[in-house]
């Protein structure tokens, strides 16, 4: 065992006459967490030991379905008290795409939309065309901001063309 708890775990590689090639060993760490208080060791069909699954799990594994986005919503508290404007919403959602260069269509994903039904209960999907057009409004923004900041500003460009002697030139 080594200073941190750690247990190595050998692996051999073989060659097709079942000589042992190397060896590689990998620290098996040491569960220290209570949260592994709630796991059992599981021995599956051929003997094989199975590290640590939950005691759910063990009993049976079930499929997580998710609601529709359509679907009625149950009432959450508002995490803010002003009012909803979906068209500020719209605004952070284009510059939100724009900042993490995602697609549009991210926004039409059905789990976004759940995400977003829950917390904001007056939230309105939005579809990629109205993305497309919301980034392309955005931009067109930003772009005068810019151009606002930078219009007493002087660039000065040069370039400097020299020839040396033993550079050759087309005459």
């Amino acid at each position: 065992m080594g200073a941190t708890g750690e247990v190595p775990k050998q692996f051999n590689q073989q060659n097709e006459d079942g000589q042992n090639l190397e060896t590689f060993q990998v620290k098996k760490m040491c569960k220290k967490s209570e949260a592994w208080n709630d796991f059992k060791d599981v021995v599956v069909d051929g003997g094989k030991k199975v590290e640590k699954m939950s005691l759910r799990q063990a009993m049976q594994q079930t499929k997580i379905n998710f609601q529709p986005t359509d679907a009625p919503v149950l009432p959450i508290p508002p995490l803010h008290f002003e009012k909803f404007d979906m068209e500020k919403m719209r605004e952070a959602a284009a510059h939100w795409v724009l900042m993490h260069e995602h697609l549009f269509s991210i926004l039409e994903e059905e789990g976004f939309n759940f995400m977003m039904k829950l917390g904001l209960p007056d939230w309105q999907k939005i579809s990629r065309n109205t993305s497309k057009v919301d980034c392309v409004a955005v931009y067109e923004l930003e772009k005068k901001k810019l151009k606002n900041l930078l219009k007493n500003v002087k660039i000065s460009l040069t370039t400097d063309l020299w020839k040396s002697k033993n550079q050759r030139t087309l005459d």
